[in-house]
């Protein structure tokens, strides 16, 4: 059982997302099945869920014939993918024989970028994956992933929390705390897209320390989608291909704070 990626950017994408799962979680279960990759996990203060999602098409090559889930400790294999180097392909090859061991390959033609082998031991997680309700958001806008991700680590500076703002004119993002306030106001004019129920207005808040883990993805692809609903987890999605597929993407859910 294994799969390659050859394409760079997606190796890129593939191994930074799997890198970055460690400032959320140690642990991750990954599920292997015949029609593409799954995994699941929630932060340890249950405040996040990510979600990941690729479809077999979307490897070079994809042979699980069977559904395989494998735990993963993040930080080691974290270790492993910092060591790609440009011009790497890499293969990722279970054997159900042994069970216990996950086998990772870096190669290249090129003889100045070295081959390298790891051998990454698994852990017995066997959780359960959680049930997560399809909800029509009140607003959903697309918005440059390098916007994003730059507002919400500007904003992080200044506070704790993120209030966002929204209706039918503009989106206002605003922390407060000891270093003053910061405020970005975005016209709905310079968003990629936007949607709206007609005549909402929106007030809502959220932990930056966790959204600014979140906007880190930002630079997986060009543009990212929000979703917000009162009373109701902030969703954002990062589509890893250009057609916007669902069976192609990074979830998460940020779940929102409310005064004492």
């Amino acid at each position: 059982m294994n799969l390659t990626i050859r394409d760079p950017t997606k190796l890129y994408t593939f191994t930074y997302i799997l890198q970055n799962i460690k400032s959320l979680n140690d642990f991750v279960e990954i599920h292997f099945k015949p029609d593409g990759l799954y995994m699941q996990t929630l932060d340890s203060s249950k405040i996040t869920i990510v979600e990941f999602n690729l479809s077999n098409e979307w490897f070079d090559g994809y042979d699980f014939g069977e559904n395989v889930a494998l735990g993963i400790n993040t930080n080691i294999i974290s270790k492993i993918f910092s060591t790609y180097q440009k011009g790497h392909s890499m293969t990722i090859t279970y054997d159900p024989e042994q069970g216990d061991s996950l086998d990772i390959a870096f190669t290249c033609e090129d003889k100045n970028v070295l081959n390298k082998e790891f051998t990454m031991p698994l852990v017995d997680l066997d959780e359960e994956q959680m049930s997560i309700p399809e909800n029509e958001s009140t607003a959903q806008f697309s918005i440059s992933s390098a916007n994003f991700g730059n507002i919400i680590n500007q904003l992080f500076n200044f506070g704790e929390s993120i209030e966002i703002n929204c209706n039918e004119e503009n989106i206002d993002f605003t922390s407060n705390g000891d270093n003053g306030s910061m405020k970005v106001k975005i016209d709905i004019d310079d968003l990629n897209e936007f949607a709206i129920v007609e005549d909402s207005s929106l007030e809502l808040r959220y932990s930056l320390q966790y959204l600014n883990k979140i906007a880190v993805y930002s630079k997986i692809c060009k543009n990212v989608e929000i979703n917000l609903t009162e009373n109701y987890p902030l969703q954002i999605n990062y589509y890893l291909d250009d057609e916007n597929n669902e069976n192609n993407l990074l979830k998460l859910f940020l779940a929102p704070q409310y005064d004492d």
